[in-house]
């Protein structure tokens, strides 16, 4: 499973507020983007 394709998925399952901050973090903080990527993959167990 490639990157993108997690990320796609992490997309389409995430609620409304956690798309928010994926957004929010994306074009502010990177680290913060990755730190939350990995916690929503845990969560919906990508």
């Amino acid at each position: 499973m490639t990157k993108q394709y997690r990320e796609t998925l992490i997309w389409h399952r995430a609620s409304h507020q956690e798309r928010e901050k994926l957004l929010d973090f994306g074009l502010v903080d990177k680290s913060q983007y990755m730190m939350l990527l990995r916690q929503l993959r845990k969560k919906y167990a990508i």
